[in-house]
């Protein structure tokens, strides 16, 4: 009598649990690997914008007798409203806004601008003004923009865009008639100027629990007060972020590859520790572009 009897075969308990395992193991492996690759996408696209921002810087000076944003605000930290200057030249929002910003609110720019790029005049009916190009000493070490986060006043405040003409009260280009205007960041990476605080100014900078902050990493030269002013003693993307120089060219940095503070009047002067006084006065040096520090990559001072 002939059968026809089949084999059959089936996992068995134990090999089901190896099987599972191998599957646990791959996934804590990978899903590391998948998260930095789209970090790696994020920072790259954040770095596309900076690169665009760095062209608009270009056109915008070509326009304006060599000079760089001044921006609304005539008290320090100078530069704020830097941004809805610069939208004509790129006239999309989103170039404004890296992807790993999580600002959740209408309106608000990733970015903030080197205050020292600008003379803030005290003066509400003259306003602000901003070096010309032929002021930096070495460009391509200069920093002109810096990644932020939380650039947004609370509740209804949040109706001023970058994209609004400049005759709008509610422009980031807008100049109020106290001088007081810019809701765009900019500011020196340091406490000082006496009482004032120029570590960071623009939208967000005095709302409740102040918002706004350096995305940065801790930049050299921060101290114990200043680290309220800061997301994170590493940066936002892979402990670093992107930075836009005064050659208009776009760079990634470490914070701590950077000198904050204002400018130093010695470029070949490292010591960014000491500080700059002028009567009542005082702030915290960056280190000169021409310092010898080789571990000082960039700097926010011109000279």
């Amino acid at each position: 009598m002939n059968s026809n009897n089949k084999n059959k075969s089936a996992f068995t308990l134990i090999e089901l649990l190896v099987v599972i395992a191998i599957i646990a193991i791959l996934a804590a492996i990978l899903f590391p690997v998948f998260a930095k690759v789209r970090e790696k996408a994020r920072q790259t696209s954040c770095l596309s914008n900076v690169k665009q921002l760095g062209l608009a810087f270009a056109q915008y000076s070509q326009d304006f007798d060599e000079k760089n944003p001044n921006g609304e605000n005539i008290n320090a930290p100078g530069g704020a409203g830097w941004a809805g200057e610069m939208y004509p030249y790129v006239k999309s929002v989103q170039v404004f806004r890296c992807p790993d910003d999580n600002t959740d609110t209408p309106s608000y720019v990733s970015y903030g601008y080197n205050s020292n790029n600008t003379t803030p005049g005290y003066n509400a009916a003259k306003g602000p003004d901003s070096s010309t190009l032929s002021a930096y000493n070495s460009p391509a070490k200069t920093v002109l923009l810096f990644e932020v986060t939380g650039n947004a006043y609370n509740g209804a405040s949040d109706a001023w865009s970058v994209s609004l003409p400049a005759s709008d009260p509610n422009s980031d280009a807008y100049y109020a008639s106290d001088g007081s205007a810019g809701k765009s960041p900019a500011g020196m990476g340091v406490l000082g100027w006496a009482t004032v605080n120029n570590a960071l100014g623009g939208a967000g900078a005095f709302a409740t629990g102040i918002p706004l902050k350096f995305a940065t990493g801790y930049m050299r030269n921060t101290t114990a007060v200043d680290q309220v002013r800061y997301l994170a003693p590493t940066g936002r993307h892979t402990d670093g972020s992107n930075f836009l120089m005064a050659d208009d060219h776009a760079k990634w940095f470490r914070g701590n590859a950077v000198s904050a503070g204002v400018n130093n009047p010695t470029s070949t002067d490292c010591d960014a520790t000491q500080p700059y006084e002028t009567g009542a006065f005082n702030a915290t040096l960056a280190a000169g572009t021409d310092c010898s520090d080789s571990t000082i990559a960039a700097t926010f001072s011109l000279n």
